[in-house]
């Protein structure tokens, strides 16, 4: 009985879109809101106290779930620790299609990411007028509904991301339906992670891990990883998928 009841409460966890942010709170710096100067919308942006403008650093593009249970602010509050420890520039873009508890027509949707798309670009392309970062090393990752965006834009934009890492991650078969692999967004690493008590979102993992699967990406390349618990959103355990190629800065070229 007691398992059954710990199996509900991290089952309606899910469903609600979000879990509480656990990370230590406690950074030498704070992160900034911003507005991207070419869509007019919102953004937090998370630099390292170390920051140096003669490196270049790494950068963090992590997407929210759904509000009011997951928003920017949320996400940087998961990453800005992890970023000052390992030094990395964090970005957290305000979304328009992380809406994760009721369905929404693909019609809706579609606009929404398409909208997405243009100001997650446009944030990394401000990022790198005002900072010195890596383009060769930008992860995006996202947590809940903000996984439609991730997988939207990362699978699209493969040259700009160097990895996709999805934590409990919604998705929508639309996404896959509508794209068309390249070779260059094959050799691009897909990290699906998803709860064992996740239950909606398993589903939604198995959609992106098979359709990855049968257009290109190797066992290598497409991995899914299930993790005790449930809606959980473990940056620590993205991080670490994405640290082999994400070590600290190195020299500006």
């Amino acid at each position: 009985m007691k398992h059954t009841w710990i199996a509900l409460l991290l089952v309606s966890c899910g469903l609600l879109g979000g879990c509480p942010v656990t990370q230590d709170q406690d950074t030498p710096v704070d992160s900034d809101s911003r507005t991207c100067k070419a869509t007019s919308r919102g953004y937090r942006l998370y630099v390292p106290s170390t920051y140096d403008p003669a490196l270049r650093y790494p950068v963090v593009v992590t997407l929210h779930g759904t509000f009011p249970w997951d928003t920017s602010r949320l996400q940087m509050k998961e990453w800005k620790a992890l970023g000052e420890k390992t030094e990395c520039i964090v970005v957290a873009p305000v979304l328009d299609s992380a809406e994760g508890i009721l369905p929404v027509a693909w019609s809706r949707r579609k606009r929404q990411l398409e909208g997405d798309d243009v100001h997650i670009l446009a944030v990394l392309d401000e990022l790198a007028t005002t900072h010195s970062i890596d383009p060769e090393r930008v992860m995006i990752t996202g947590f809940s509904a903000g996984g439609y965006a991730m997988y939207y834009t990362g699978l699209r934009h493969p040259e700009r991301f160097s990895m996709l890492v999805g934590r409990a991650c919604n998705t929508t078969k639309e996404i896959f339906d509508e794209y068309t692999p390249t070779p260059t967004s094959q050799k691009t690493p897909v990290i699906i992670m998803v709860g064992k008590y996740d239950s909606v979102l398993q589903s939604h993992s198995w959609i992106a891990f098979r359709w990855l699967r049968t257009h290109g990406w190797t066992n290598k390349l497409a991995i899914r990883k299930e993790y005790e618990g449930g809606h959980i959103r473990r940056p620590e355990d993205a991080y670490d998928w994405w640290n082999p190629g994400a070590p600290t800065p190195k020299e500006a070229k």
